[in-house]
């Protein structure tokens, strides 16, 4: 079944400038409803010469999150995008099959990969030229919600069957030992 068919983001075709895109950047992890879509991958037509002559690939290192990793590094070189309100792909779940996460977890996924997502994403604000208070708290910001949204989709996947077996809580432990660990959260005390 297609759970995005007939929902859009915008009521019609629209044109987004470089003040727009970066408003999007801005809000994706303090606002991520009114972003989302701008950052998922799914049913992008993107330049083949923005990706060749930037040098952006996908880190094959991420299991997980290598699709935001991406989309941040193409959007910090586009001055102007568009929407089509048209659907070019179906989106279909699979819950009896293993996920990104899934396979992510139980590959030794560690804390680095999200340093490394946090890291794009700073050096596609810098690229923006947003300032450097402004990308740090972004940043910061996109390095929590990421972590949450991890632990989160762990959570549904040992929940639902997608990873079995008495280590699945571990990987949950694991990661969490990790993150208690982390000397890059920031503080909010």
């Amino acid at each position: 079944q297609n759970l995005r068919e007939n929902i859009y983001e915008y009521d019609t075709d629209k044109t987004l400038n470089d003040e727009n895109i970066i408003d999007l950047m801005r809000k994706r992890f303090f606002y991520p409803h009114d972003s989302h879509r701008i950052f998922d991958l799914t049913g992008k037509f993107i330049k083949r010469d923005i990706i060749i002559s930037n040098k952006i690939f996908f880190d094959h290192e991420l299991r997980y999150l290598e699709d935001e990793c991406f989309i941040w590094n193409v959007l910090s070189f586009v001055s102007e995008a568009k929407y089509l309100k048209k659907q070019t792909y179906n989106y279909n779940i699979r819950h009896n099959e293993s996920s990104g996460i899934s396979e992510a977890f139980t590959k030794n996924f560690n804390i680095a990969n999200f340093i490394k997502v946090k890291k794009q994403i700073e050096q596609s604000l810098e690229q923006k030229k947003l300032n450097k208070k402004e990308v740090l708290s972004i940043s910061n910001q996109a390095y929590i919600y990421i972590i949450i949204g991890a632990l989160i989709s762990l959570t549904r996947s040992i929940m639902i069957g997608k990873i079995k077996g008495q280590d699945s809580n571990l990987y949950l432990k694991n990661i969490i030992n990790e993150i208690v660990k982390d000397k890059e959260i920031p503080s909010f005390a």
